[in-house]
């Protein structure tokens, strides 16, 4: 019964679906798990053919009836009535997961044949059917929440008896539902049990409701769609409004500047400039790159749908791919009057892009709601599974042996009664009749123990949690005054695992920056000047005299790496040195950085001053640069860019650059060229890139210069080179900045053009030698080095000047290999490279990509609390490397290891073993990996290269990825958490790229940034800023952990000693089962009379001061990543304290009361409400003074009640107890013990027996085996050392670029802390 194999094409097309995402798709495993069934039950089936495969007669299906389904082999069944009859059991077993498949929304999803195809209708009524599935396409709406109406119940239910203590005690409910087991009746466990966990679903279902509510907001978005019942009404067409979830496949939409894109759409028409119809969008939230893409309509689609009329007229056919996660390829075609022209990601808009730039578009919808590439990538929410802390694994081991004690303790006792019936009750002729069968007698037992673990253990958690979760919403350090964001927890599930994080994912746009660029830095001929919010105070810039500030600038290069002059006196020098031959070169550098863009000016709403359109912020801080130096760019059109100079009289020469070509930047080239025509008719290229690109296009006279130079930036050679060097000291003196809108003048030498002919340059006498051509490369790689020391984003200038001749030759290649459409990206490199080539080097910029506010200070401590943290982006190599340095991930010491797979994965495995060997021995390491390397590792068929990766990531301290698919990020996190199972990971993002990866880790944080609420609203908590982190897990985390910890440990602890003193009575009862304590005594133990103290402990408990965790964060590794908190050791030090306190409480009751001849009333009441009465005063004193480090009023106040409690209960029952009970309890405390000074005496001596054992047994534990807390909560108890902690904790502001050294935290101030003293860093 072998099923044949899959064809060829099926095998390429599952392959296809596998390495798009890097992951297979669900239903994969069923259908290899139903081909596994098939080979396993094989030869059984053939045997037993003649007795168990009995079949009826073959019928055709019914019409309109579903056939055999294409899972089950065709020679195994027969049709009745359409459907399949066969007692085999492996085919039932098949028919079972077929039926599961269609339950849970797994049935495989076929291919379109052809694709997906999609007309361009405007008169379209009915909706599109898919005919992958013969229903209609999803419709446009999303859903970010975890559950539906049908979902809900059963997923809550397996999550919450996935927790061992419920399931225990729902095991024990069932029994004590049998009748003659319990003798506490049928329905005191089931009945709670239901109403705990009831309360649980509905708090986890309210958490996800508010989910469901943010959805809603954005599927009620609204956006303009053609009226289908009237599309064209008075010569143009008809729009109306319509909500996003209505939107469906083939639907018409138009967009606005600045609106959202609704679904994924392919571009009709738009109403910008060109023949291409050029469309900017920003896509921020898809890769997290901030330049805008360029997207452009198909010219043959463009021209058939120019006017409304050809539009309604029109016969276009679309032909897409379909639906899969891959963001960075597009395949599909397009028919255009039965002409066929290629579609790719450049006609392409994506959900959750932004249109830039481009007054409106017309645009199909193809792809809608889920099966948006962003949804897909994000594994559809719906599937997100749900977040149980680490510490539960660990309380479910604890359950475990809870479990054992309980029927150890049942086990032993009904050992012990069959012992004392043979050898006592035998022989007693009042208790011959009294015999209790050995199976009752077990059940008996095992429910008398049981609720060891109290049914409210996780209530009264959640309720624990919840009361963290208002601490953290309404902690004022955490909230974002600028953007009025506070703390937002979207779950309280996971509390403590904030304290227990290892490694953190972060994404970098919007998380680390602020997505702006400023510029920082400029290179011309030697000279290095610094931008002016960076300058440095006029004393230090220039010396005495009428020194130069060229000379200055060149002397500064020479002696000092520390630049001293600023693009201020660069303007100042151009204005007093008009002719000379370095004002020439620089005013050509400026004209580059003016003409070599993307930028569109544009005036304000009041037309009084420009503003730019860029399609990357860096364009944009080098645009806006060049204008506050003098160089204005105020109008662009398709042919032309038109230039304000400024001159010495305070009045403007515009100049008008006709632009003859524009060579695109793209991932591959990293550069950009622009060939323009001066204002002389000359003909100039200009180039700008990379610097390992562009250098290699220089002349060829500077190869030697070229060689001779390391272009290799990383890791920095310079030790002492620190990224605070880039902060120039007196920044903030602005009385030698001149305002953004100041006039700036220049005298220009020649009347058309503000560059002079190079024949001119022959007359210019200038003051200064400039260099030649090897000594300004050397120079300007120093400098690039230099700027990329100080964390800045380089690019290098070039440019050439062309003759007719030269260039009329070269249009034509160009020509050629842009209208080519075979090989047409290859053709038009080739072109570029034909003149792309012997440049002059004009200059260098820095620009630095500004980090969020304290990012640098929040991974500098995190780093220190031995959090590893990976940085992963969808933005290039380079900017990733820079960003790195930027915020401290790469330091001025670390030993960086690039993967790549170029040489395909057989050299990658030879490296990357190395490259672990040598990670062994290095102070400090980072790893760069990039999305196309990450797909080859795996993809491999071995998988050894994966094993092999892993090994080296865990062992770096951080790792880098750059041009990373949304599904690359997540399954990154994946791997994380199963290959390293005692890791506990931490995303952070702000975009809709960044989802999977959130909900993938064990803590998802959302960033309410630039980018939207969409990481946000699918995250477990929330923040405004990234440096929120450091408070949120160093304090907040290590509290929460500590809280749940104790509150955990507190509450077994006490039913221990509770729960044994009754185990103890039995051997004075003869282990008959009879209870030590009153029934309601017994029934209220937990919930009156103890569950205050564990709350408060759980609710309050600070082990050490927030300014303490914040100076010194290597005392978050010592604790929760560790499991300090709750192990199977410290539970197993709890219990014995509470096997010993037990029998302490016991036997002196028992001695000193029970049997003492001076007690008048020794009843089972008397003696079972006095270990009662201690157990509570013991339970509250031990965990508010003893346990509880945070002492105040609320402990208090929590011992009093408590206690106040067990005396008020005994008075409550002396008067209104019935009579008619085992227990003389009517009036016993009024007149029977309650009047006995040997009951006080010995309930006061049991409380001083108990404390003196408990710190008898702590000095011990603190003399000998201090941990890290208690060292320093005894240093916050010195009033230096506590100083020195809060002045160490408010300078946040301080820049720490590597850490500590030399044994100390910080030892600049107070008192030095060694950290020695942290006795769990080794």
């Amino acid at each position: 019964m072998m099923n044949s194999p899959p064809s060829q094409p099926q095998e390429r097309a599952t392959r296809e679906r596998t390495g798009r995402s890097g992951r297979p798709e669900v239903y994969t495993n069923v259908e290899t798990l139903l081909n596994e069934v098939d080979q396993l039950s094989s030869t059984s089936s053939q045997r037993s053919a003649s007795s168990s495969n009995i079949q009826a007669p073959l019928l055709p299906p019914a019409s309109g009836q579903q056939g055999l389904p294409s899972s089950l082999p065709t020679n195994n069944g027969a049709y009745v009535r359409g459907r399949s009859i066969t007692f085999s059991p492996n085919v039932l077993f098949k028919e079972a997961l077929v039926y599961a498949e269609k339950v849970l929304h797994l049935r495989k999803q076929h291919q379109s044949k052809g694709g997906r195809h999609v007309k361009v209708d405007a008169n379209r009524m009915k909706p599109l059917v898919d005919e992958r599935t013969g229903k209609v396409y999803v419709g446009n709406g999303i859903r970010s929440n975890k559950y539906t109406l049908w979902t809900f119940v059963p997923r809550q239910l397996l999550a919450q008896f996935s927790k061992l203590a419920n399931f225990y005690l729902l095991c024990f409910a069932i029994l004590q539902l049998i009748p003659g087991l319990s003798t506490t009746g049928n329905y005191t466990n089931i009945i709670p049990l239901m109403v705990f966990v009831s309360i649980s679903m509905a708090k986890e279902g309210f958490d996800d409701y508010r989910r469901h509510r943010l959805d809603k907001e954005e599927n009620r978005r609204e956006t303009l769609t053609i009226d289908t019942a009237i599309p064209f009404s008075a010569g143009s067409l008809n729009w109306r409004k319509a909500q996003w979830h209505s939107l469906r496949v083939g639907d018409i939409v138009k967009l606005k500047r600045d609106e959202p894109v609704p679904a994924d759409i392919v571009l009709i028409g738009s109403t910008s400039l060109g023949e291409n119809k050029t469309v900017y969008v920003e896509t921020i939230a898809l890769d997290g790159e901030t330049n805008l893409k360029v997207k452009r309509t198909v010219t043959s689609v463009a021209e058939t749908c120019a006017t409304p009329e050809k539009f309604i007229a029109c016969s276009v056919e679309f032909v897409t791919e379909d639906p899969n996660p891959n963001l960075s390829t597009f395949r599909g075609r397009v028919m255009v009057n039965d002409q066929t022209s290629h579609l790719t990601n450049d006609n392409i808009i994506y959900r959750g892009s932004v249109l830039r730039n481009t007054p409106e578009v017309t645009a199909m919808i193809i792809y809608s709601g889920e099966e948006c590439k962003v949804r897909v990538n994000a594994n559809g929410n719906r599937h997100a599974r749900i977040k149980a802390p680490r510490l539960q694994v660990m309380l479910n081991k604890v359950v475990i042996l809870v479990v054992f004690l309980v029927i150890g303790l049942s086990i032993y006792n009904t050992a012990a009664y069959e012992v004392w019936r043979s050898n006592v009750e035998s022989k007693l002729f009042y208790l011959s009749s009294a015999i209790v069968p050995f199976h009752q007698e077990v059940f008996g037992f095992i429910i008398m123990f049981a609720t060891m673990v109290p049914l409210s253990l996780y209530v009264s958690m959640e309720m624990i949690k919840l009361a963290q979760i208002f601490f953290l919403n309404t902690d004022i350090d955490m909230y974002d005054e600028r953007s009025n964001t506070p703390f937002e927890a979207r779950t309280s599930t996971i509390n403590e695992d904030l304290g227990q994080v290892t490694h953190i994912f972060s994404d970098k746009t919007g998380t680390l920056t602020e997505n702006k660029m400023k510029f920082r830095k400029l290179y011309i001929d030697g000279t290095q000047w610094v931008h002016e919010d960076t300058e440095v105070p006029s004393q230090n810039i220039v010396g005495a005299g009428t020194q130069s500030p060229l000379n200055a600038s060149i002397r500064a290069s020479r002696t000092q790496p520390e630049v001293k002059t600023t693009t201020k006196q660069l303007v100042n020098y151009l204005t007093q040195k008009p002719n000379s031959a370095f004002v020439h070169r620089a005013k050509l550098m400026l004209l580059c950085m003016t003409l070599c863009h993307s930028c569109v000016p544009e005036t304000t709403g009041n037309r009084t001053a420009i503003d730019f359109q860029a399609s990357s912020p860096d364009e944009l801080a080098l645009v806006r640069a060049a204008q506050e130096m003098g160089f204005l760019v105020c109008r662009r059109d398709h042919e032309t860019i038109t230039l304000a100079l400024s001159s010495p009289s305070s009045t403007t020469t515009t100049e008008i650059y006709e632009v003859l070509n524009v060579i695109d930047f793209s991932n591959e080239r990293k550069r950009m060229s622009v060939i323009v025509r001066f204002p002389d008719k000359r003909i100039c290229v200009i180039c700008k890139g990379a610097d390992s690109v562009v250098i290699e296009r220089l002349e060829r006279r500077d190869v030697d210069a070229r060689q001779r130079s390391s272009l290799e930036r990383y890791p920095v050679e310079d030790p002492s080179a620190s990224r605070e060097d880039s902060a120039v000291p007196g920044a903030e003196n602005s009385n030698i900045l001149l305002p953004l809108d100041a006039p700036r003048t220049f005298s220009f030498s020649h009347p058309r053009c503000s560059i002079t002919n190079d024949d001119e340059e022959t007359s210019i006498r200038d003051d200064f030698a400039v260099p030649d051509s090897q000594s300004a490369i050397d120079k300007c790689i120093q400098s690039i080095n230099s700027f990329a020391n100080e964390s800045l984003r380089t690019l290098l200038y070039a440019y050439r000047f062309l003759d007719e001749k030269e260039y009329a030759e070269w249009r034509k290649v160009w020509d050629a290999a842009t209208t080519s459409l075979s090989n047409h990206e290859k053709m038009v490199e080739d072109a570029a490279n034909l003149i792309e080539m012997n440049f002059k080097l004009a200059g260098a910029t820095g620009i630095e990509d500004k980090l969020q506010e304290g990012v640098l200070e929040s991974i500098n401590k995190l780093c220190r609390a031995n959090i590893k943290i990976w940085m992963l982006t969808g933005d290039k190599q380079e900017t990733a490397i820079n960003i790195g340095h930027s915020c401290g991930l790469m330091k001025a010491d670390s030993k960086i290891f690039v993967l790549n797979d170029e040489n395909g994965s057989g050299d990658m495995r030879e490296r990357i073993s190395s490259s672990i060997s040598t990670l062994r021995t290095t102070t400090h390491s980072v790893v760069v990996v990039d999305g196309h390397t990450l797909t080859t590792i795996y993809n491999e068929s071995s998988g050894p290269l994966e094993a092999m990766f892993f090994d080296l990531v865990i062992l770096a301290d951080s790792v880098i990825c750059c041009r990373a698919q949304p599904s690359q990020k997540a399954r990154l996190v994946n791997s994380m958490r199963k290959r390293v199972p005692t890791s506990v990971t931490l995303a952070v993002g702000d975009g809709a790229n960044d989802i999977a990866m959130i909900q993938e880790a064990h803590v998802g944080i959302g960033i309410t940034g630039n980018e939207g609420f969409q990481a946000a609203r699918s995250s477990d908590y929330s923040i405004a800023q990234f440096r929120f982190l450091q408070k949120l897990l160093l304090v907040h985390g290590r509290w929460n952990y500590i809280r749940t910890c104790k509150y955990i440990l507190g509450t077994l602890w006490k039913e221990v000693v509770f729960f044994l003193t009754q185990a103890l009575f039995q051997r004075w009862n003869g282990y008959t089962g009879t209870s030590l304590y009153e029934p309601w005594s017994l029934t209220t133990f937990n919930t009156l009379f103890t569950s205050l103290p564990v709350l408060v402990i759980g609710i309050f408990e600070k082990d050490l001061a927030a300014s303490t965790l914040m100076a010194v964060p290597e005392l978050y590794r010592t604790m929760g990543q560790k499991n300090r908190g709750f192990n199977i050791w410290i539970y197993f030090g709890w219990t014995m304290m509470a096997v010993a306190e037990a029998m302490i409480i016991y036997f002196c009751m028992l001695t000193l009361f029970a049997k003492a001849e001076t007690t008048k009333d020794n009843t089972l009441f008397s003696m079972g409400d006095l270990d009662f009465v201690a157990v509570v005063v013991v339970i509250s004193m031990k965990l508010q003074i003893i346990e509880m480090h945070n002492k105040s009023i609320v402990a208090l106040l929590s011992v009093f009640l408590s206690v106040g409690a067990a005396f008020l209960w005994n008075i409550i029952l002396a008067g209104v107890y019935p009579l008619t009970t085992p227990y003389k309890v009517r009036g016993g405390f009024f007149e029977g013990f309650g009047q006995n000074p040997t009951w006080w005496m010995t309930l006061i001596f049991i409380i001083i027996c108990v404390y003196v054992f408990e710190f008898s047994v702590s000095a011990f534990r603190i003399a000998l085996f201090p941990t890290d807390t208690d060292v320093y909560q005894q240093l916050e108890h010195d009033k230096t050392h506590k100083e020195w902690f809060e002045r160490a904790a408010a300078l946040e502001s301080r820049k720490r670029r590597n850490g500590y050294s030399n044994g100390l935290v910080i030892g600049e101030i107070g008192a030095a802390i060694p950290l020695e003293n942290l006795h769990g860093i080794s």
